[in-house]
């Protein structure tokens, strides 16, 4: 069985999870976020899974241990799936890519969407407690806080870069000529 491992990228509330559950649906892709472990930290303390506190723990645990701490442990969540498409959902680093590229089959995305976009959709997704009542300016701080930082740099190293400032129609257009084609080409 052929293993394709799939890294996603983009900025805070770009899409990214959009693209996983089109993966996780056609596909029956496994997915880990980057986020998972510390999720897992911080309810075992019964800590809120706030922005702040995955922020803290995630600069805390990197700084710690080494920067590519998260990237090991997502890297044996994605060795040990038997699922045939595993999503690495959430890179943030150079070293995250190095765990997509060691697998023999990758593909790393990368999503984009503006700024105000993104924030409307953190909003109304509100998938931190908080976000839903976040303003624009406090998106945009967080946007700029040290784990988001080295997003933007990362496109440069995506094999496909999807525009996800329009209709959901026409990311699934996008998502469909690009990415199913590769799948299914290795699938074959």
């Amino acid at each position: 069985m052929k293993k394709i491992v799939i890294g996603l990228t983009g900025r805070l509330a770009s899409g990214k999870g959009t693209v996983a559950k089109h993966l996780v649906a056609i596909y029956g892709a496994d997915k880990t976020r980057s986020s998972d472990p510390l999720r897992q930290t911080l309810d075992i303390y019964d800590i809120p899974q706030t922005r702040e506190h995955l922020d803290a723990l995630s600069t805390f645990v990197r700084r710690t241990y080494g920067e590519d701490i998260i990237a090991k442990a997502v890297k044996r969540y994605l060795s040990h799936s038997s699922a045939e498409v595993v999503i690495f959902d959430g890179l943030r680093r150079l070293v995250d890519i190095e765990v997509i590229r060691s697998f023999e089959h990758s593909l790393f995305i990368y999503v984009d969407a503006q700024q105000r976009t993104r924030h409307t959709r953190s909003v109304g997704r509100n998938e931190n407690v908080g976000d839903d009542t976040m303003t624009l300016d406090e998106f945009i701080a967080k946007d700029s806080e040290e784990p988001q930082q080295q997003i933007e740099a990362l496109k440069e190293y995506a094999d496909i870069v999807l525009d996800n400032n329009g209709s959901p129609e026409q990311l699934k257009r996008q998502l469909e000529k690009n990415v199913d084609t590769f799948i299914e080409k290795l699938i074959l």
